[in-house]
């Protein structure tokens, strides 16, 4: 049965993050995992919190690991915990795969920046605290 992983130290998430989303480091900086089959399967990071938003990136070793629970722990931080009014996604146009699950999720295009990756566009998407539907009613 899968498990959220909060106490890891930070660096063992972030670079299990990082070999796959390539995201530089920073002190301000919280991530969990999710662990099923004795390994670690999925890493969500947060980085940015200026009180008001983050930037959240995510990684997994496969679709299946992207379960509602683990959908509702990681809007949960962001928006019930920090009590944020915005999170951020950055994703590379190339990669379609991330950008129809952000879509699904509830993240919205807010801009589209040609040439800003070496792969072509990069894609900012932001999901409000009001239109996440993955948050208890009271949270919003």
């Amino acid at each position: 049965m899968p498990s959220f992983l909060t106490d890891a130290p930070q660096e063992v998430l972030f670079d299990w993050l990082k070999r796959r989303v390539q995201i530089p480091w920073t002190t301000n900086f919280w991530s969990f995992g999710l662990v099923a089959d004795g390994a670690l399967r999925l890493v969500v990071g947060y980085e940015r919190d200026n009180g008001a938003s983050c930037w959240m990136h995510v990684a997994i070793d496969h679709p299946r690991y992207v379960t509602r629970q683990a959908v509702r722990f990681a809007f949960r931080y962001p928006f019930e915990i920090r009590g944020l009014n915005v999170v951020f996604a950055m994703v590379p146009s190339c990669n379609s795969r991330a950008l129809a699950l952000n879509s699904r999720l509830g993240f919205e295009t807010v801009l589209e920046a040609p040439d800003a990756d070496p792969r072509g566009a990069l894609v900012i998407m932001q999901m409000r605290r009001e239109q996440c539907r993955w948050i208890s009613k009271g949270a919003r």
